[in-house]
């Protein structure tokens, strides 16, 4: 029995090694499978594939490339082409993100993948969804987010005193303001000043087209310095800030975060545009009291004495023969108003003109004068 185990195990061995001899791929085997080595084949067949037509049809140029791939889950070439990616590592990128093609990533309406990064961090996944929200930028987002989830709903939560409020705080005790103003968050726009020991000056205002009524402020915090001063003097920018103390001179801020800065070329359109109003706005009151004499001297009066007082003394230079001409009164009192004479236009009048005679003798005369207050010109003067 045992010799019969022996001669079995002996033909068993045998037997296998001839099917491994017989199973050794040989060069012919290679090259009849379309491969120019048999270490080729080898490679080839590790990865799945008997012959090179097989790998071929896949689409790949390299067997590298297809592992490279396939551990991405692409086993076609078509298959990774279809995502709308140029490289597998832009697909890594943007797949860790969840796009697991190109027309998933351009839908959100982001040129790139580092912009989309950018946007995220606010917890905007579309461009649009930014800008519906009504934020200016990321940054302000991004100060704002705690206190809501679009611009209008976070400032309303975070401005608990208003601007009118805080004007009435401005012009109240001690009392009022500590119990209605001091310590709230507010967002404010206001126009940069100076800076002293005390911080920097900020005049508070309704908006950045509207300084109709400003409120001084000293205000400090880490960015709120000499250097930022300098760099954005009268600019309108916005904050989010805590209210301080009253004080003696002007009111404090803590400004936690500044939400926006106006570029140079806002800040010029905007001046532009407050002129161009103030301008509108005056020439309307204007018209509104063309025929309201004392209204009109109140208002130009100043305007009326310099352009009639070098009116009188440009014609009695030239009428009263060279011989000379004094003033007996100084001052803004020198005109006194007496008059509308029609629309836009007054007299004034002085007793405080003196003529000297032929021979040496001062005269005293009275002085007349018409005024255009809108076109800021004396129409003529004389005297008796």
């Amino acid at each position: 029995m045992k010799k019969f185990m022996k001669r079995l195990f002996i033909s068993l061995g045998g037997l296998l090694l001839v099917v491994y001899l017989m199973n050794i791929p040989t060069l012919k085997d290679a090259t009849e499978k379309g491969f120019e080595t048999v270490e080729e084949l080898k490679k080839y067949k590790e990865a799945g594939f008997a012959t090179k037509k097989a790998f071929v049809g896949r689409g790949f140029e390299s067997l590298s490339e297809y592992e490279k791939h396939s551990a991405k889950g692409f086993y076609w070439k078509e298959e990774f082409v279809a995502t709308g990616f140029e490289s597998l590592s832009e697909y890594e990128k943007h797949s860790a993100k969840g796009f697991s093609t190109k027309k998933d990533f351009v839908a959100t309406g982001f040129e790139s993948l580092s912009e989309y990064l950018w946007y995220e961090k606010a917890g905007f996944k579309t461009k649009q969804a930014f800008k519906d929200s009504g934020f200016k930028d990321i940054p302000q987002a991004l100060a704002l987010s705690y206190y809501g989830s679009n611009f209008d709903a976070a400032v309303s939560a975070a401005s608990v005193v208003s601007f009118n409020d805080f004007n009435t705080c401005d012009t109240k005790d001690n009392s009022y303001y500590e119990n209605y103003c001091q310590g709230k968050t507010v967002v404010w726009h206001a126009i940069v000043g100076g800076h002293s020991s005390d911080g920097v000056r900020l005049n508070i205002i309704e908006s950045c087209d509207d300084q109709s009524t400003e409120i001084a402020v000293d205000a400090l915090g880490v960015l709120i310095n000499k250097k930022f001063s300098n760099d954005n003097k009268e600019k309108c920018i916005q904050v989010l800030a805590r209210i301080g103390d009253k004080n003696f001179s002007f009111p404090d801020i803590s400004v936690e975060r500044v939400l926006s800065i106006e570029t140079q070329s806002d800040k010029v359109q905007r001046v532009a545009r407050l002129v161009a109003k103030k301008e509108a706005e005056v020439i309307k009151k204007l018209a509104a009291n063309k025929t309201n004499g004392a209204w009109l001297f109140d208002v130009y009066g100043v305007d009326a004495h310099l352009a009639c007082k070098a009116k009188m003394e440009s014609e009695i230079a030239w009428q009263n023969g060279g011989r000379g001409f004094r003033w007996t009164a100084g001052g803004w009192g020198l005109f006194k108003y007496f008059g509308l004479i029609k629309p836009y236009v007054i007299q004034i009048r002085s007793n405080n003109l003196e003529l000297q005679s032929q021979n040496g003798t001062w005269i005293q005369k009275i002085s007349r004068c018409d005024y255009n207050v809108k076109t800021d010109t004396a129409l003529n003067a004389r005297w008796n």
